[in-house]
């Protein structure tokens, strides 16, 4: 797949993230207490670079992301309204795209997938705006070979930042940045990691 083809997939998705996110008619609810089972849900896309031209060896590192959001407070829900609330834990399942750019220009396509678990705290600055912190960590697989970095199994940790944008319908905009990190704890040699910087941006309505 070409890296215009990966580019034209990224906007197919951005273009549809209102439908997929503030469906009223999708709920996401219990079978049994017929409830929310998340406290908000979403979809996060983005695109991310190789932390320096050393990356990888055999060139530069490139995800695109395509991430579900599933989140839920520590306490109730009804605390994000204040200018400090509890933080909220998230599940982050994802399905990436990788371009991996050698120094001649050639381009090779990767894949990489896996789950982000973490917590995410809000500071509430207005009605309509919030800023966020999170942190993360999970299992992850992925595709590229490079004589830095055992492929296969593989874990993600990620810390970041942004802003969140609050709309009446409870849809809310997120844009963030985010610092990631890829090794697999010494499990598999070599194990020298990848880094990537990453910005991203989506959107996410809350249920509750």
């Amino acid at each position: 797949m070409e890296y215009k083809s990966v580019l034209r997939y990224l906007f197919l998705a951005i273009g549809l993230l209102p439908l997929l996110v503030a469906g009223q008619g999708v709920k996401f609810t219990s079978l049994f207490t017929k409830k929310p089972l998340f406290d908000e849900v979403g979809f996060t896309t983005g695109f991310g670079f190789g932390s320096n031209a050393q990356s990888l060896p055999e060139g530069t590192y490139r995800p695109i992301y395509f991430m579900g959001y599933f989140a839920n407070h520590l306490l109730k829900p009804e605390f994000r309204n204040e200018a400090w609330g509890f933080p909220m834990f998230y599940v982050e399942p994802q399905f990436n795209l990788v371009t991996v750019q050698k120094p001649n220009g050639e381009l090779n396509q990767e894949i990489e997938f896996g789950i982000n678990n973490g917590f995410k705290q809000t500071f509430k600055f207005a009605d309509f705006f919030q800023i966020f912190i999170l942190v993360g960590s999970g299992p992850h697989f992925i595709s590229v070979e490079t004589t830095k970095q055992e492929k296969g199994f593989i874990f993600s940790d990620c810390f970041g930042a942004g802003g969140q944008w609050v709309f009446k319908s409870n849809l809310t905009l997120n844009l963030g940045f985010r610092l990631r990190h890829m090794s697999n704890a010494e499990l598999f040699y070599p194990n020298g990691g990848i880094n990537t910087y990453n910005y991203h941006f989506g959107f996410s309505y809350y249920l509750k």
